[in-house]
């Protein structure tokens, strides 16, 4: 056991740094010896230019230094102060800030031996006056103290000036018993002085390996911070894509919902309407078999044809409703020129009012263009016309209208693609109308116009049929679009104008 702590102690004097932190110990050692031996220079100088004022100066006064050997320590001493005062000419001159660390070390040392090796030769000098080794020992400490080398430069260090200052006592002292005196304690110092050394080179290379640990460590909570502060942002965007996928989810199941609702009801209202139709076809059926006239039987056979045709046309209403529902889940907007659309609607209605001697009329201005689903535009467009033709007398006109109107009130600011620089645009809108000479709106059927399934209370002048269902897609797809549509109209039997009013394109907007 003292065996094992007596080898811990000797261990403390040998600290291994790792080769790939020599580098850097090599670096901060440098720099921390290169700046110890500015500071110590320039106190030696002032502390040389004192004693030579104080002692020397006044010895040369007295003559008594040129007998007892005082003139050969005094040029000692001036050759150091020069030596100190040339070394920080250097100092300066090489910039210390500049200097690799190879060059700091170096230079470092270097005067630190030069320094070990000139208080030997004073302490050797001082044999022949007082016979002390004082300041030697000072130096030894101070050494010791304040500049860290490794072994092998530590032991050249304070080596070969203890073996100077060995050689110079031997030839300076006479007194041999004094002599010896100074071999051993200058021998006890140095070996004291250098163990003080290597305690503190060991000592300086643990902190640098708790830095260099402290460092890693900080380094890998930043990694592990890193890492935890990416892992939350993944946490984050998980929760998130939770959220809207739940959000969507719930989007989803309402719509379905609504879906649902919407066929039940319209399998409802399918049946209702579905239901006299029938019961004719049913009914007429069996009159047939209970006639032979010929003409009766033909007379039968136009009123089931006739009921047959208006529930194909029920049907066919109630599928292409349906699947205008479908299509509004997922708008496929693209720049669409509504002055054309609007005109290939009219054009399409041409021959449906000519049956009831109706006359459409179009005030369609150019190049009104919108950012749209043109199949439901279209749809939209197609209900407001037969509409109009259906609830319309016969030899009526309707007038249909595509303008752009601007509200000034309002500013949006785009760029123009030509000119690519920035332009303030009134916002534009698209309004299109479709008037009629019918029976007009009563109070009440302006509150439910857009209602589901809602009849109002004029009816089709040429036996058409009706879901009760046109209206209310007409504004869910307006809606869906970011517009409106509305309806004005003066009472009964005045007439009505549907109106609606989508967002221009930002880009046409600009270009005009």
């Amino acid at each position: 056991m003292q065996v094992s702590h007596f080898w811990q102690r000797f261990q403390a004097f040998f600290v291994t740094i790792p080769d790939t932190l020599q580098p850097a110990f090599f670096a901060e050692l440098a720099r921390h010896n290169y700046s110890r031996a500015i500071v110590l220079s320039l106190g030696l100088m002032i502390i040389h230019v004192g004693l030579i004022e104080l002692n020397f100066s006044q010895r040369y006064q007295n003559g008594v230094w040129q007998s007892v050997g005082y003139e050969q320590l005094a040029y000692l001493h001036f050759i150091l102060e020069g030596v100190l005062a040339l070394w920080l000419l250097l100092v300066v001159f090489f910039n210390r800030k500049t200097a690799s660390p190879a060059v700091q070390y170096r230079w470092a040392f270097v005067f630190s031996f030069f320094m070990m090796i000139w208080c030997a030769a004073l302490s050797s000098s001082d044999q022949k006056i007082h016979g002390q080794i004082t300041v030697y020992i000072i130096a030894l400490f101070g050494l010791a103290a304040t500049q860290y080398y490794s072994l092998r430069a530590s032991l050249v260090l304070y080596g070969m000036p203890h073996t100077a200052l060995l050689l110079g006592i031997a030839e300076m002292q006479s007194d041999a018993q004094t002599a010896s005196a100074h071999y051993i304690n200058a021998s006890v110092a140095a070996i004291l002085a250098w163990l003080l050394s290597r305690l503190a080179y060991a000592n300086f290379a643990r902190e640098f390996l708790l830095r260099q640990k402290e460092k890693e460590l900080l380094h890998e909570l930043s990694k592990q911070a890193e890492h935890l502060a990416k892992e939350k942002q993944h946490t984050d965007r998980l929760l998130r894509e939770l959220s809207e996928a739940s959000w969507e989810l719930a989007l989803t199941n309402e719509s379905l919902q609504r879906a649902n609702a919407f066929k039940t009801e319209l399998f409802e209202i399918a049946a209702h309407d579905l239901k006299n139709p029938l019961q004719a076809i049913v009914g007429f059926s069996h009159l047939i078999d209970e006639f032979d006239d010929i003409a009766k039987v033909k007379e039968m056979n136009k009123v089931i044809y006739r009921n047959a045709e208006r529930m194909f046309g029920l049907i066919s209403e109630f599928l292409e409703q349906a699947n205008i529902e479908q299509q509004m889940q997922n708008l496929e907007k693209s720049l669409t020129n509504l002055s054309s659309l609007t005109e290939q609607v009219v054009s399409r209605f041409m021959h449906q009012a000519a049956l009831k001697q109706q006359t459409i009329t179009t005030h369609i201005e150019p190049n009104c263009f919108a950012k749209v689903d043109s199949v439901l535009i279209q749809s939209v467009l197609e209900n407001l016309l037969s509409n109009a033709i259906k609830y319309s007398p016969e030899g009526k006109t309707i007038t249909a209208n595509c303008e752009k109107r601007q509200a000034k009130s309002r500013q949006q600011e785009t760029i123009s693609k030509k000119q690519e620089e920035k332009v303030h645009v009134p916002l534009t809108c698209i309004r299109i109308s479709v008037q009629d000479e019918g029976q007009g709106l009563s109070e009440e059927d302006m509150k439910q116009l857009f209602g589901k399934f809602k009849r109002l209370s004029a009816t089709p002048t040429g036996g058409e049929n009706s879901t009760g269902l046109g209206l209310y897609l007409a504004r869910q797809i307006i809606d869906r679009h970011g517009g409106r549509i509305w309806a004005e109209s003066d009472g009964k039997d005045r007439g009505a104008t549907f109106f609606i009013e989508l967002p221009a394109a930002v880009e046409k907007v600009a270009e005009a």
